[in-house]
């Protein structure tokens, strides 16, 4: 929006040319590379969804928080944390 792009024009350009799921492509990454969190009562992101990609990308370091997509950010904390160790800083 700041840099006068209006969002909803941005999303629907993106769903017309982004066509693919990440499952699709998980097994090209290697899973060393990923942390994963998922909300355990995410209904944006299903938590079956993420478990699914989680299977589907090797097993990465995976959290599942209490929470769902929105509240996440209750455990901001404990995610930078664990990012900080993730990239080793």
């Amino acid at each position: 929006a700041a840099r006068g792009v209006d969002t909803l024009a941005l999303e629907r350009e993106l769903r017309v040319h982004v066509r693919t799921d990440p499952l699709r492509l998980a097994a090209h990454v290697d899973p060393s590379r990923v942390l994963l969190f998922l909300g355990a009562r995410d209904t944006l992101v299903p938590t079956d969804c993420g478990l699914r990609l989680r299977d589907a990308l090797g097993g990465p370091e995976t959290y599942v928080l209490s929470g769902d997509h929105d509240t996440a950010c209750l455990s901001f904390g404990f995610i930078l944390r664990r990012v900080d160790a993730f990239l080793g800083l």
